[in-house]
């Protein structure tokens, strides 16, 4: 008989779903490399009420305790990763050679910490899709805003959070600070260029925090679907985000885990961008991200190298300044979502191609 299981540790009394995530990822992959078994975050515990979305036990976090003090248990630390290259996978492995973790019948591996971002769960990335896909009221919500879609149109996702961030006044420095509200102004100003040149061929979807009313003349003269009106949206907003082709974010991990399930692109609010020179980034600030081992250190390095070398590149994520300029590179790209968004040309929708006339004359 084996008892092996990964525990993501619980911080307290839980964190924000992002955060939790975070720590999932990390047991799903450890439970993958060990033919462990990852159990979920400790809902039960989390003053958030996700339990009622993932539909588990209120004393969840009871097990938890239990088998990592009943049971031989170690903990994957933020030193271990940065011993194995800043690499989560090869960390779960140099341990397994350490310990042996994975001859072991009886264990319990718990894991905890947003440390190694979203580059440390790059694999976990489907797997925490499906979690969220499987969650109350989730489906059923993704299909009524799927109706509500119109079939060609451009999707831009818009995510303005209010709530509990913080305001700051003008002329105050929005650099590397985070739960702060960018102004309703920056985002009409994207949102009426957008619409300018898709007028007619663009919807934009809203996902906020604040009353809809609040909010809605930053989409004067725009098509726009909103959920308000959904139950227990807080996770089919953010897969709906996810599917858009364009999202423009606000600044926090609820926008930034929108961008990780995506595989459209996204605008983020220039000033929150730590200043490299010639490049910018979202965490360039922090220690962590400075060290030589660090994805963004390295990332930096290739790509002064390659703006150096002459080379063009077409980000995902493209920051936008206070003036809302929308780069040509958005609009060509929204160019190209809106003619593979056609519905007529799509050969397993009923669609039709064209083809070489060179071929036509051929079968003559």
């Amino acid at each position: 008989m084996t008892a092996r299981y990964v525990v993501p540790k619980v911080q307290g009394r839980g964190a924000g779903l992002g955060n939790e995530l975070f720590v999932w990822g990390k047991a799903f992959i450890a439970a993958q490399l060990l033919s462990y078994k990852a159990l979920h975050p400790a809902w039960g515990l989390n003053k958030r009420g996700y339990r009622r979305y993932f539909r588990t036990p209120q004393y969840d976090w009871l097990i938890h305790k239990a088998l990592v003090e009943a049971f031989p248990s170690i903990e994957v630390t933020e030193s271990d990763y940065r011993s194995a290259g800043c690499d989560f996978s090869k960390s779960i492995i140099a341990l397994d050679q350490t310990w042996a973790l994975s001859k072991r019948k009886v264990f319990a591996l718990s894991v905890s910490g947003m440390w190694g971002g979203f580059h440390a769960i790059e694999p976990a990335r489907e797997f925490l899709r499906g979690q969220l896909l499987n969650t109350r009221s989730t489906m059923g919500n993704l299909f009524r805003l799927e109706t509500a879609f119109p079939k060609d149109n451009v999707r831009v996702g818009v995510h303005v959070r209010r709530g509990d961030f913080s305001v700051l006044q003008q002329g105050d420095n929005y650099q590397s600070k985070f739960n702060v509200a960018i102004p309703l102004e920056w985002y009409k100003t994207v949102i009426s260029k957008i619409n300018k040149s898709f007028s007619g061929r663009v919807t934009f979807f809203i996902s906020t925090d604040a009353p809809i009313e609040e909010i809605k003349s930053i989409f004067e003269g725009c098509q726009f679907i909103d959920s308000s009106h959904l139950p227990m949206n807080d996770i089919s907003d953010l897969l709906a985000l996810s599917q858009c082709d364009l999202t423009i974010c606000s600044v926090s991990s609820y926008s930034l885990w929108a961008a990780f399930f995506s595989t459209g692109r996204y605008i983020w609010f220039e000033p929150n961008l730590f200043d490299h020179g010639s490049c910018a980034s979202i965490w360039g600030n922090e220690f962590n991200q400075q060290i030589s081992c660090s994805p963004t250190w390295s990332a930096l390095h290739q790509v002064s190298s390659l703006l150096e070398g002459g080379f063009s590149l077409s980000p995902r994520g493209v920051p936008v300044d206070f003036d809302g300029n929308v780069p040509k590179d958005i609009f060509d790209y929204l160019e190209t979502c809106f003619s593979r968004r056609r519905r007529e040309t799509d050969l397993i929708r009923y669609g039709v191609v064209p083809v070489s006339a060179d071929k036509n004359s051929r079968k003559n």
